[in-house]
């Protein structure tokens, strides 16, 4: 899909999951999917705890049962207001204003 069709692609979907679960880089896709409204079901880790918060849920991917319970729970709830907040914590906005309070911060030291 186009980068352009993507907001369209997730908004067709009711949940997203990325079942992977070593050494996984930062997951843009997980705040992609959040921000169009799409709870996630992820992999427990520091990291996706971190990007998720409070936007999905995290379960054992490795356990197809436990895994397959998990997207079953997150289906009936409606996570769209939880998912779009958990997203805007990452805005460009937000990390930039949070990198310039680090940066001047680290000047007036």
């Amino acid at each position: 899909f186009r980068f352009e069709d993507m907001p369209k692609v997730y908004r067709s979907c009711d949940l997203f999951s990325l079942p992977s679960w070593d050494r996984e880089a930062f997951g843009l896709v997980y705040l992609e999917a959040m921000a169009s409204g799409l709870g996630v079901v992820a992999p427990d880790d520091t990291a996706r705890r971190e990007i998720v918060g409070d936007g999905g849920l995290f379960t054992d991917v490795t356990d197809s049962a436990v895994y397959g319970k998990m997207i079953k729970q997150a289906l009936e709830t409606d996570w769209s207001k939880k998912a779009r907040s958990q997203a805007e914590k990452f805005s460009w906005d937000k990390v930039a204003g949070e990198y310039e309070r680090i940066m001047f911060g680290m000047i007036k030291v």
